[in-house]
Formats: C-alpha cells, sequence, structure tokens
C-alpha cells in the first residue's frame, strides 16, 4: 500500500490541475477503501462517477462501505451479537443499487436490494427462499451466502450451520473475493467458538494465501494461537 501511495502522488503531479481527474479518483478511492478510510473513499469514488467507464464499479464500492463503513464482520458469533446497521446508510444504498449496471451486477442488485428488504423492513421470510434460489442456480456465489447467513441470525438468532459448512467450500472468484473472505471469516468465528482451532487455523491460512493484508484474519489467528 506503501508503493501505491508513491504511485498516486507521482500521477498526480504529473496530471497537476486535472488531478481530479476521474481514473484517478477512482484509483485514490480503492486506496482510501483498501486503508480502511471510508469517508475519503466515499469522496473520490463519488469524483470519478462522471466517467462512465468507472462508475458502475465505484458505485458497488461505495454500497459496501454504506452496508460495512468498517468492513468488520456483520456478526460474531461470540454472544450472538450483530454490528448494528445504520438506516439511512441502508436507504442510500437503496438509491445507489438503481445506478448499478444491471448487465454485470444483476445478482449483486438481487442480493443488496435482499440486504435492504432484511434490515429495514425485517422480510426474513422472502429473503431466504429468494437466497436459496439464487444459491442453488449458483452453488458457489459468496454474497449470497453470506447474505443467507445474517438473514437466518436476525429472524432466529442461530447460527446457520449448514450455509456456513458450504462457505468453506467456496471457490475463491476475485470477482466476489471480498465477500468471499468475509464469507470464509464468519466460519473462522464460528468455529473459534467451537474451539476447533485446527479447522480454524487452515482457513484462515485459506484467507490469507489470497489476501496477506487481511487484517482480521490475522488478528484472528494470533488468537487461535493465543488459545
Amino acid at each position: 500500500m506503501e508503493k501505491v501511495k508513491d504511485l498516486l502522488k507521482k500521477t498526480e503531479e504529473k496530471f497537476g490541475v486535472n488531478s481530479n481527474e476521474p481514473g484517478l479518483c477512482y484509483c485514490r478511492g480503492l486506496y482510501h477503501y483498501f486503508r480502511k478510510n471510508p469517508s475519503q473513499a466515499l469522496v473520490e469514488f463519488q469524483k470519478s462517477l462522471r466517467n462512465h467507464a468507472y462508475a458502475s464499479s465505484a458505485i458497488r464500492f461505495m454500497i459496501d462501505i454504506y452496508l460495512n463503513p468498517q468492513q468488520e464482520l456483520f456478526y460474531s458469533c461470540e454472544g450472538m451479537r450483530i454490528y448494528p446497521f445504520i438506516s439511512e446508510n441502508i436507504e442510500s444504498i437503496e438509491i445507489l443499487i438503481g445506478e448499478l449496471d444491471y448487465r454485470h451486477f444483476y445478482l449483486e442488485k438481487a442480493v443488496l436490494s435482499t440486504y435492504c428488504n432484511v434490515i429495514l423492513r425485517n422480510d426474513f421470510a422472502n429473503a431466504q427462499s429468494f437466497l436459496k434460489g439464487i444459491i442453488a442456480e449458483n452453488p458457489h456465489f459468496a454474497p449470497a451466502m453470506l447474505c443467507l447467513c445474517l438473514t437466518n441470525l436476525l429472524s432466529t438468532k442461530t447460527v446457520d450451520k449448514e450455509t456456513l459448512k458450504e462457505i468453506t467450500k467456496l471457490r475463491m472468484n476475485p470477482r466476489w473475493g471480498d465477500d468471499s473472505e468475509r464469507a470464509w471469516l464468519h466460519v473462522a468465528d464460528f468455529l473459534m467458538q467451537a474451539r476447533m482451532y485446527d479447522k480454524v487455523e487452515a482457513l484462515l491460512k485459506k484467507c490469507l494465501k489470497v489476501n496477506r493484508s487481511s487484517m482480521k484474519a490475522l488478528e484472528m489467528m494470533g488468537m487461535v494461537y493465543e488459545r
């Protein structure tokens, strides 16, 4: 990330007065997103919307920030803690979903709309049925599996062990990389509470193999070694 920071600085110097060029803003947005600086990332992604080439991808990252500003897990199996969602953020997501390119994000749009229906309207039954239908047709679609786990926890206050089991079999798809990583971390969190440390370690190594900068995976790995 430090190398990226230097590259961005050099590029900004070359652009000079045009340093708010949409492509450069999009790159800065990504940089701040991965540095866990959501407010600045939103500012940069908003600027990048002026160019259609970056708009849909930028909107997808903006939605993820509104849904999960701290880029944390949605819940923890320890004490069944569900991290709070901000209603205003979810309402902003509903607006942004309409601007996503349907051709490239039709599955993501469906799942993101389900998050809104579950969090704002507690529409659990329809959400569960809908998500299971998507997963049946797309068995390795991590975003739907992650949403189903949260939906079941919100509706029944219990962990969806069957879906967690399926998540462990997920193959990494770069398009849904962040969701795949988050899903694996949720399984690791569940296994941690069950004291199945060998399985937790194996899953965390799987996360770190695809993302050496996964701070949550490193943090959990430290907890495994402590215990």
